[in-house]
Formats: structure tokens, sequence, C-alpha cells
């Protein structure tokens, strides 16, 4: 459309790209303090028609990839304590700021960051690592937990993995497709696949070209937005017809 980008808020602070908007567009949870510390890095919320700013987790260490569940009373998270060490997945009430108001979710070994959550609120797609360290020398999987009706009783399965890293992974607004970057072929690709399909299925659409990273769905569902090139290569915002 070409119009210039407007400032939301003047609150400044540590913002992080760690954030997710609320589905009535009121609300952002957002990651703020310096992630490369232990301490005092936490999920905040900005309510944005009263340009309040209050911080939602209470938990020492770190709380980091805030995600709201489609129907928006929840805020899903993943957390390091005050040693650095994984605790797992959590959830809060949007407005819940109480000591014991973290619900966990996934306590399992394996460090995961919360990516997507489908439509219907009952599968969360997390990034994993083979063990409970951020080693650098082993990849990414794509992690699937199944929730029930009340978010309890999880399931944790791998969705896709294997010798190269996959993640990123974000449901379409259907719930019934996910697109996801994969290294197999030894660069970053967006690729598309059908939520309920194997990895042997040879479902799997490779959507860019010549690199893509950072997936978005547009609404409809009918495009999906991501980005060719590397920061210092001046990189490119890409829309595909899907």
């Amino acid at each position: 459309s070409g119009d210039k980008p407007s400032l939301i808020s003047p609150r400044t602070g540590q913002f992080t790209s760690s954030f997710s908007v609320s589905p009535d567009g009121r609300f952002i949870a957002i990651t703020i303090g310096d992630s490369s510390f232990v301490k005092e890095v936490g999920i905040w919320v900005l309510d944005l028609r009263r340009n309040v700013l209050q911080r939602l987790t209470t938990e020492a260490g770190k709380q980091l990839h805030p995600l709201f569940s489609p129907d928006g009373r929840w805020i899903y998270y993943s957390s390091f304590d005050d040693k650095n060490e994984w605790n797992g997945i959590y959830r809060r009430q949007s407005g819940d700021r109480s000591v014991d108001g973290a619900v966990p979710i996934e306590e399992g070994p394996r460090v995961c960051f919360v990516q997507s959550i489908s439509p219907d609120g009952k599968s969360l797609f997390v990034a994993e690592k083979p063990g409970p360290t951020l080693s650098p020398e082993s990849s990414w999987d794509i992690g699937l937990i199944s929730l029930d009706e009340n978010g309890d009783t999880p399931t944790r399965t791998i969705w896709a993995g294997g010798p190269s890293s996959q993640g990123r992974a974000t449901f379409s607004p259907d719930g019934h497709y996910v697109a996801y970057s994969s290294w197999h072929t030894g660069q970053s690709e967006v690729y598309v696949r059908p939520f309920d399909s194997s990895e042997e299925s040879d479902l799997e659409y490779q959507v860019s070209s010549d690199g893509g990273n950072y997936a978005m769905w547009s609404p409809d569902g009918q495009t999906l937005y991501y980005v060719k090139g590397e920061q210092k290569a001046r990189p490119k915002l890409m829309a595909a017809t899907v």
C-alpha cells in the first residue's frame, strides 16, 4: 500500500522480536530483557488502547516466546530457571500475574520454544532441541504438543525431524496446512505440508527458491509471506500465492 510505519506506543525498553498479538488486536505480549542474561527477562503485556505495560510472568529466570491462544484467554511461553536450566512450557491466563498463576504444559527433557497454535487451540507447535541444552552443534526439530479441550494431559511427538534443522512452523488460518523452514538442502527454504500428513507422505511443497525463512500466512490463507536473504545482504519480503 506504500503506507509508512507508524509508532504504536511511545514506550521504550529492551523489546525483542519475540511477541504475540491478541486475537482482538488490543494487546501485545512481548519478551522484555536481554535474553543473553539469565535474570530480568520476562513477558509483559501492552494494552494498546490505554498504553499500559504490565509484567505478566513473575517467575525467576527467563520467560520467552509468548503466544496467545486463539480465544485470547491464555498466553503460552517457554521458561528457563534462574540458573539458565530448562524448565518447560507454561501458560498463564492473560491477566493473571499471581505467583502460582503459571500452569505447566510440558516439562520434558528437551528444550523447546513455542511457535504456533492451531485455530481450535488443541495443537501447539514448538521448535525443540534433542537434549536439555542449547548446544550449537545439534539440529532443531518441529515438535507437536496435542492438548485436550481444557489444555490438560498433553502428548508430545515429533512432527518434522531429521539430521538437518527444521523449525518456525506456523498453522494456516484454517488449520489444515503448515508452513515451516527446513535446512535439508543446505540452506533455509520455506515449505508447506498438510497438517495431518507424515514426513513420508511426499506431500511437502517447496514455496521459496534461493532461500527463505520466517513464513507468515495472510488472514485469508491465500498468500504466504516470507523473508529472502540474510540480514547482512539486505533481505527482501516475498509473497507467494498458495
